[in-house]
């Protein structure tokens, strides 16, 4: 209904007008009055269009539309309106309140705010918008269940005084547009959870000094403002404020380490000018990413292509403050330091015809993900390449190479590298023609001479039945000592596949052999087998013989008469294992007292009764093709890495599907993958599964976690034989690239009961099965529940061509059952058990040794035990079979040196045997892990390393309790020369003499500095020689580094980027010249504050460290350095703990670690990256300063 006035509003004096829907539309040329609020309350929808003349003005209520095309209309305080639209006229406010319900739009008309108030008191989301912004004089924000956007346009607030803008309730987003303070004298009251800008906030300051100012902005859900403090104006102007929540874009280069607040503001003038402020920032606890400790944060301001550092920085639980800035930028905070990884080692740009040729090499790659090259135009960078070059592989600590041609012009050259998390490295400039930096020469590990040797050392030879006859029944104990072996641990899990059973301890009993399994399934173990391997058990009482398994008893199945001898067997069911070390479990065979045996079923299948066609099963397809130390999931080994930038990319995987009962029956697909990449934008990883070409899943997520997408498959889409898994990337996020990595994939689907190789597993609950496909009547069936396993022996063999049929009962209740041809029944490989070594002799000095190296030690035994030290010298294997039941595991290795250290007075220990992190030969090089390493996380993006530390941290709080080294030899001739540099060092003639060198500064971290400080730290008396990049060329620095090594120093101490294989991009020291060093004799000791430069577990080649110990009678007696990515503040923490330490008389180095670390960990417990991640390849008992 329309309601148009021209004239006068008369209103009787009874009855009032209800307004309904109604538009009234005021469009008079005169002067128009109109009733008093008794009579005309409110109207529905209202329109202002006078050609000429004015309203009387009065308190209106306008509960929908409120409309202003033409004429000038003046209003009481406390008019309300909903949506407020003025596209032509004048609206003038009144002294008092306005409010506004709905959307506030201004389409050219003018608004004159007065001197009062403009209140959004909405209940639901308001915007201001419309082609022309709105000047209000005071703003209030009272929305109780939304908030007020600005839609395309700015908005001011001109008020001079306290509150003109006021939050009550709710937010402004600003989107792209800007709120604007207008006067200097303005004031924001108000602010706080919930309420604040959410966007750019623009404030005018006029000259002063001393000046305080709070922009109470937030991002989308969090009240983060930035307060300004003795601020000094000398150029009036404004600033704009946002906060972003998100890491800097420029973090790598800022001096910042991966303990960070994830948030930046950014502040921007306006033509002002000051000479110096003060900041605080405050951020929300689910910004912290690291976990840095909030007592110790900086602020950084990133000035374009650099950062900046205040006078000083302090902070709290939930602020940072930056004192003395003087010009304003981004604004990002977090603990000081950086990675100092060596990523790039090799740069070179050629011009080839038309294009260029840029060639580059890199060291490490740690979650990198690609490449950006840019060329210098005009002062500009202009990208060279369209999209990112993709990383060869996203984590690596082996030499990658890379050649990229591109049609473009330049003679000054960058390249970028681009983390998994987006942010980015720049190096640079390069001029076009010149080479930078140095190809690492590969140095490959010649395994098959390492096994050649290793394989001609002495096996232990089986007991005979005399021996185990005559082995009492309790473990003899060393009668040089009464201090009893602990219990042995329970170190591994058991994974029974009847979960819920509880077996007994075993009674003591007599080891005969040890039965090695691979595969889960049944066993049959024969007297002739064992005969033909060396183990006569003939005459031995069959009821004597039992079965464990970590300890616990395992029931056997056992045929003959009742002594043990021709034709007699028994039978078990057996678990592998799949850890990261081995697939191997270990059952040992003894002569005891009578054990647990398996039962036999005679229950027949009843009469009538139908087979299920088919049961449930599952393939599982895990491929342990590649290995990343940033991996988010406890198994380092994946599959297949995926990338792709803005174009789909897919990647097929074919499996085969045997048995499939009907395809049109329920199945699922189960996919397991993890994000390689981190990007702000959301969702930044889109991944579309396929099955046969059929989309079954579409899915999108965030960041670097692991997915497991589960889909039921439609019917009929599975087919029995070839399947291929298509993942697709489409490339269609808003991220600039999408990366993720396959894990692994499993398929669950209804298989017919038909064995394969002559074997078939599945559970089920039927009464009755047939199982075909046997190629023998000669079969075995055993059922396993919550009871154990049973023997069922009513079984009903029948022909069917050329194979055979075997039906059996069931119970009706879920169990397992496991078929086998009797010639299919695996046999576990027999392994002599060791005999109990004493392990528990008192030894200040343990060394834990593979056997190969035992006898190479003596020299090395005499001389720490002629300084007065105990010396027990273990078998690591012995070390296996009492903390470990055998099995190939360093958590035994962690567990005996826990006891040893409570127990045996012991205070140091040797680790004696190298280690490679492929346990199981997924890589097919056949490499030798001699004594395996613990592995840890000590960072975002390196989530294992090996941590030899945690060895000696027996209490689990990342502390090591005592020294520990590690003699990473894998042959003897190492060993030998591992042990001379160790006792040359002791008895060295150029004690008191350290170098140090140090990498140039790197526009954030001074490692000159760093260096000198540690040196500082020398007593008097000490010579030293100082080589800095900072100071000399790289050729006249290379040339003094290696005089002085060959020269024989006490000390070499180096500070800077590093990788496992160089110490900085300009190649200061690599492995080829640690491998030439002449210093024969004259060993040193060298101390590394950098990134991954003593990686010991790389399974391809010899690195840094291993240069510098096996070259020869030279180089290094010990190297001590980090495993992992390090952070130079936490190297600069523990350097200037350890240093003094070091140096002190008499003071051994593994014991000045210890105590340095301890100390550290007091005040910093955090810093996973030098607690664990760096370590000692040396003997921990080894003196630099002999007291």
């Amino acid at each position: 209904m329309y309601l148009r006035i021209s004239g006068v509003w008369i209103h009787g004096t009874a009855g009032i007008f209800n307004e309904q829907t109604s538009t009234v539309t005021f469009n008079g040329s005169g002067v128009q009055t109109q009733p008093t609020i008794t009579y005309v309350p409110q109207l529905y929808n209202m329109t202002i269009n006078k050609s000429g003349g004015t309203m009387s003005t009065r308190v209106w209520t306008v509960t929908n539309d409120f409309l202003l095309t033409n004429g000038a209309f003046d209003v009481s305080s406390n008019s309300s309106f909903k949506n407020f639209t003025i596209s032509g006229g004048t609206f003038t406010a009144p002294a008092g309140n306005v409010n506004a319900a709905g959307n506030w739009t201004n389409n050219g008309g003018t608004f004159t705010s007065g001197t009062g108030t403009v209140t959004f008191n909405g209940s639901s989301a308001q915007t201001i918008g419309g082609t022309s912004a709105t000047t209000f004089n005071n703003l209030t924000v009272s929305n109780t269940s939304g908030d007020v956007t600005l839609s395309g346009v700015d908005a001011t607030v001109n008020g001079t005084g306290a509150g003109a803008l006021n939050f009550t309730s709710g937010k402004i987003i600003t989107g792209v547009n800007t709120l604007i303070i207008g006067a200097s004298t303005s004031t924001i009251t108000g602010a706080g959870t919930g309420q604040y800008v959410y966007g750019n906030l623009q404030k005018a300051f006029n000259t002063g000094s001393g000046q305080t100012f709070t922009f109470e902005i937030g991002d989308a859900s969090y009240y983060t403002p930035a307060q300004l403090a003795n601020f000094n104006v000398t150029t009036a102007g404004n600033i704009t404020a946002n906060t972003t929540a998100a890491r800097h874009p420029e973090f790598m280069t800022a001096n910042i380490g991966d303990k960070y607040v994830k948030r930046y503001w950014t502040l921007t003038p306006g033509s002002l000018v000051t000479s110096g402020y003060d900041i605080t920032a405050t951020f929300v606890s689910g910004d912290l990413v690291g976990v840095p400790d909030t007592n110790a944060l900086i602020v950084q301001k990133y000035n374009p292509s650099t950062w900046s550092n205040p006078a000083s920085s302090s902070s709290t639980s939930t602020t940072v403050t930056g004192v003395g800035f003087t010009s304003f930028s981004d604004f990002f905070s977090g603990n000081g330091g950086t990675p100092t990884p060596v990523t790039l080692s090799y740069f070179n740009t050629q011009r080839n015809g038309d294009s260029l040729q840029f060639d580059w090499s890199t060291a490490t790659e740690t979650g990198n993900v690609g490449f950006n090259l840019y060329a210098e135009k005009d002062g500009e960078l202009v990208q060279v390449n369209d999209e990112l070059i993709p990383s060869q592989v996203i984590d690596s600590l082996d030499r990658l190479d890379y050649r990229y041609q591109a049609g473009v012009g330049g003679s000054i050259f960058y390249i970028e590298d681009v983390s998994v998390l987006g942010e980015t490295r720049r190096h640079g400039p390069f001029q076009l023609g010149e080479a930078y930096g140095g190809l690492l020469d590969v140095n490959p590990i010649d395994w098959a001479a390492i096994q050649a040797e290793h394989s001609l050392a002495p096996a232990s030879a089986p007991l005979t039945l005399d021996q185990v006859q005559a082995i009492p029944d309790e473990p003899l104990q060393d009668d040089s000592s009464d201090i009893a072996e602990p219990k042995t641990p329970e170190i591994l899990p058991i994974l029974p596949l009847h979960e819920g059973r509880k077996e007994k301890p075993v009674p003591s009993a007599s080891p005969i052999v040890n039965l090695q399994v691979r595969q889960t399934g049944l066993y049959r173990v024969t007297y002739e087998m064992l005969r033909d391997a060396g183990y006569n058990l003939s005459g031995v009482p069959a009821s004597k013989l039992q079965l464990t398994n970590r300890g616990q008893a395992v029931p056997i199945y056992l045929k003959g008469s009742s002594k043990f001898g021709p034709g007699a067997y028994f039978e078990f069911y057996a678990q592998a294992l799949d850890t990261l070390y081995t697939d191997t479990n270990i059952y040992s065979l003894q002569v005891g007292p009578p054990a647990p045996r398996i039962t036999s079923s005679s229950a027949a299948p009843g009469k009538g009764l139908t087979p299920p066609v088919s049961y449930s099963e599952t393939l599982t397809v895990n491929n342990q093709r590649l290995y990343a130390n940033f991996t988010p999931t406890e198994d380092p080994w994946y599959d297949t890495a995926m990338l792709t930038y803005k174009t789909s990319k897919n990647w097929d995987f074919p499996f085969q599907v045997s048995g499939l009962a009907d395809p049109g029956l329920p199945s699922n697909l189960e996919v397991v993958v993890w994000g390689g990449t981190s990007l702000p934008q959301s969702p930044d990883h889109h991944l579309v599964v396929r099955l046969n070409g059929a989309v079954v899943a579409d899915q999108t997520f965030d960041g670097l976690p692991e997915q497991v997408i589960s889909v039921a498959l439609p019917a009929n889409l599975l087919v029995n034989g070839g399947n291929t898994l298509q993942l697709t990337l489409p490339g269609d996020t808003t991220a600039a690239y999408d990366g993720m990595y396959l894990d692994k994939f499993s398929l669950t689907y209804q298989r017919t009961f038909q064995a394969q190789d002559g074997r078939l597993t599945f559970t089920d609950s039927g009464k009755v099965f047939t199982v075909t496909n046997l190629p023998t009547r000669n079969v075995t069936v055993y059922r396993l529940d919550k009871k154990g396993p049973v023997r069922l022996s009513r079984l009903q063999a029948q022909a069917s061509d050329s194979t055979f049929n075997v039906t059996f009962a069931g119970t009706g209740q879920s169990a397992t059952y496991l078929v086998s041809a009797v010639e299919a029944l695996y046999v576990p490989a027999f392994q002599a058990p060791r005999p109990t070594a004493a392990l528990n002799r008192p030894a200040q000095y343990l060394i834990i040794s593979h056997p190969d190296f035992i006898a190479g030690l003596q020299p090395l035994i005499r001389a720490r035990q002629a300084q007065g030290l105990t010396v027990n010298v273990v078998d690591v294997n012995d070390v296996y079979a009492q903390y470990g039941y055998g099995i190939f595991d360093p958590r035994a290795i962690q567990q005996y040196i826990s006891f040893a250290r409570k127990n045996l007075g012991t205070q140091y220990v040797l680790l004696v045997g190298g280690d490679t992190y492929d346990y199981r030969n997924y890589l097919g090089r056949n490499s030798i892990s001699f004594i395996p390493s613990l592995y840890a996380s000590t960072g975002p993006y390196v989530k294992f390393v090996p941590a030899d530390p945690l060895f000696a941290d027996g209490n689990g709080d990342n502390v090591p309790d005592l020294a520990i080294g590690r003699f990473p030899v894998r042959t003897n001739a190492e060993l030998d020369l591992m042990v001379s540099k160790t006792l040359a060092y002791a008895g060295k003639n150029y004690g008191r003499t350290a170098v140090f060198a140090s990498d140039k500064f790197d526009g954030i971290v001074n490692f000159k500095n760093i260096n000198l400080g540690f040196a500082a730290n020398l007593p008097a008396g000490w010579t030293t020689e100082n080589i800095h990049l900072d100071d000399l060329t790289v050729t006249a620095a290379q040339e003094q580094l290696i005089a002085a090594m060959n020269r024989g120093a006490a000390l070499v101490t180096f500070t800077g980027h590093s990788g496992p294989s160089s110490w900085t991009f300009s190649n200061l020291f690599n492995t080829t010249m640690a491998a030439s060093l002449t210093n024969a004799g004259r060993p040193f000791v060298v101390v590394q504050w950098g990134c991954w430069n003593t990686y010991y577990v790389n399974p391809t080649q010899n690195f840094l460290v291993q240069s510098l110990l096996f070259s020869g009678d030279k180089g290094a007696a010990a190297v001590l350095g980090a495993s992992t990515l390090t952070d130079s503040e936490s190297e600069n923490l523990l350097g200037q703990l350890f240093t003094p330490r070091l140096v002190m008389p008499g003071a051994s180095i593994g014991q000045a670690l210890f105590q340095a670390k301890v100390e550290l960990a007091q005040s910093h417990p955090d810093l996973l990256d030098v607690l664990l991640g760096w370590s000692l390849m040396g003997d921990p008992a080894l003196v630099v300063e002999p007291q």
